[in-house]
Parts: C-alpha cells; sequence; structure tokens
C-alpha cells in the first residue's frame, strides 16, 4: 500500500531502526515501482500511528498544483539517492566477485555524459537540473575520495618498498 506512517504515541522497530513520537517512515510512497521500499513495523511498546495515503495526496496536489513542483522534485531526488544506492550495492557485488569492469564512477559519469549534451540541457525541468546538480556533486565527492584513496595506497606502497629494501639489507 502506498502509505506513509507517523508515529503519535510509542516506540516501534521499522526496519532496524527505532521510531518515536513524530517519526514517520514511507516518506517513498510518492515513487513508483521497485524503487519504493515496502517496510512494517513492529511497537515495541503500545504504539498508535497516523496513516497519510497517496491517493490523498495526489488529491491535495490536483487542488493545489503549486505545490506539485516541490512534491516532483523531492521524488526526483529520492529516486536519484535510490538509484545511486542501488549501482553502490550494484559496484559492491562486482568487486566481491573480484570483477574490476563495473565502478560506481563509472556509473556515474555514464549518465553524466548524457547530462552533458546540449539537447538535453535545453529540456531539463527544474527538478531534473536539481538532481543533475546532485550528481556532479556526487562525482566530484567520488573523484576527491579516490584521489586520497590513490595517494594513500601509493604511500604504503612506497613504506613497503622500503621496508623490503631494509629486509633485503638485513639478509645479505
Amino acid at each position: 500500500a502506498r502509505i506513509t506512517s507517523f508515529v503519535q504515541k510509542g516506540l516501534l522497530n521499522v526496519g532496524g531502526v527505532l521510531l518515536r513520537v513524530g517519526d514517520s517512515w514511507g516518506i517513498d510512497m510518492i515513487l513508483d515501482g521497485p524503487m519504493r521500499s515496502r517496510q512494517s513495523g513492529i511497537a515495541i511498546t503500545f504504539a498508535a500511528t497516523l496513516l497519510l495515503r497517496y491517493r490523498h495526496v495526489s488529491d491535495v496536489l490536483h487542488d493545489f498544483p503549486d505545490n506539485s513542483n516541490a512534491v516532483q522534485r523531492f521524488k526526483l531526488k529520492l529516486a536519484f539517492r535510490r538509484q545511486v544506492r542501488r549501482l553502490a550495492d550494484r559496484c559492491r557485488r562486482e568487486q566481491a566477485k573480484g570483477s574490476k569492469r563495473f565502478s560506481l564512477q563509472h556509473a556515474l559519469s555514464m549518465v553524466r555524459t548524457h547530462e552533458a549534451q546540449d539537447h538535453w540541457k535545453a529540456t531539463l525541468s527544474d527538478g531534473a537540473r536539481h538532481v543533475s546538480m546532485e550528481l556532479r556533486e556526487v562525482e566530484k565527492k567520488l573523484k576527491d575520495q579516490s584521489f586520497t584513496l590513490n595517494s594513500k595506497v601509493q604511500r604504503v606502497e612506497d613504506k613497503l618498498s622500503v621496508l623490503q629494501r631494509s629486509l633485503l639489507g638485513l639478509h645479505e
């Protein structure tokens, strides 16, 4: 069911996370298909929840179309984050198998090449521009982390080579 639940009273465990009064789950109800998570909660103490159904949100957005842009932007942002998480999970699985042909940076750069085309820029909506900016930020962070990691690996390799030469000198 496409429902957002709000904790009104008590404690609940939802997906291994403890939720208290004022917390919620199911905010991804605006997403379609497999992007939407389907988690239910278990009450730890006596609990009461309030529910908001997707059809009611749709009715409100129909009555107040100015707010639908904000919801659409949130939907795009949430879908983007879920897709990046899926790509990262796939990358981890591939690396666990010993494959080096798929990396998160490679996947993000494939998406980015489409964004760079002029006809795409001309047709981007506000939501897509926001997602595009997030994509650039994620790509920059990945490059920075990759550079930092590569420099640390180089320093470790340098220290290992010094140690190996020292050990060889001791054996001679």
